[in-house]
């Protein structure tokens, strides 16, 4: 009952922080199938990852948030401080930045009610919840990233190839340790592109609004839409991945990423 209370009460022992469009509901699936299947969960709910904690006691309280919820913020409107999680440890999901803006552009004119208006080069250019803002939301945790009691960075393309090894990376920052490689295989096959979008069309993830699918005919309408490394380059011209690269020059810390 008190650990209940506690995931409740909003209480945290692990913050998973991204920005919108990084893989963090692939991400969210990958963990919560492991931990179900490692601790024999009868668990249907693989979306909320702090509702595993309270099947589990050996499993910490994730909370999973997009931290200053940055995709409706310029560049200079994002909170700089982060000392809300200093004494918390802190998974930060990062994904090129070039694809998180093209994955938002579909997002806003497929998923959402009120569809953004105007073509892919006004967006990638907009000064609100866009490629800049993208830019200095990772340069901000590029500095602050000491900050947490600990701190683990996870890139969406290091997931792509390299699930089983990511995975094990995220169990060792839970210190949960001793799972089947056999575990994080059936994770990682249930949490496919494929089998994510079957479960999009099934509503298998009924009730959640963020899963909810707008034309199941249309593949650029689902919330795992194509998951490529680099996919930006499909839909960009030469002159726009030129201003992309340009941008993407402005990270202070790359974290591996360069035009």
């Amino acid at each position: 009952h008190k650990r209940a209370a506690q995931v409740n009460a909003n209480k945290a022992d692990v913050y998973l922080l991204s920005f919108p469009k990084c893989g963090r509901t692939w991400l969210r699936l990958l963990l919560a199938k492991t931990l179900s299947l490692h601790f024999r969960l009868n668990e249907n709910n693989l979306i909320d990852l702090s509702h595993l904690a309270t099947a589990c006691p050996e499993i910490p309280i994730i909370k999973v948030t997009h931290d200053d919820n940055p995709m409706w913020k310029t560049p200079r409107e994002l909170l700089s401080f982060k000392s809300e999680y200093q004494a918390k440890k802190v998974i930060l999901l990062v994904r090129d930045p070039r694809d998180v803006v093209v994955s938002l552009f579909f997002q806003y004119t497929k998923r959402i009610k009120r569809k953004y208006q105007h073509d892919i080069d006004s967006f990638i250019r907009k000064e609100r919840g866009s490629l800049k803002t993208i830019i200095a939301y990772y340069n901000i945790w590029a500095e602050k990233r000491h900050l947490p009691a600990d701190f683990l960075l996870v890139r969406y393309e290091d997931l792509h190839t390299a699930p089983a090894a990511e995975i094990q990376r995220v169990l060792n920052f839970l210190e949960i340790s001793q799972v089947s490689p056999a575990v994080i295989e059936s994770a990682i096959s249930f949490a496919s592109l494929k089998n994510m979008r079957r479960m999009e069309r099934e509503q298998v993830f009924e009730g959640i609004a963020a899963m909810k699918l707008h034309d199941k005919d249309d593949p650029e309408a689902y919330k795992a839409r194509k998951g490529k490394v680099g996919g930006f380059t499909d839909y960009l011209d030469d002159e726009q991945i030129q201003y992309v690269n340009r941008q993407l020059a402005k990270l202070t810390d790359n974290f591996g990423y360069t035009p």
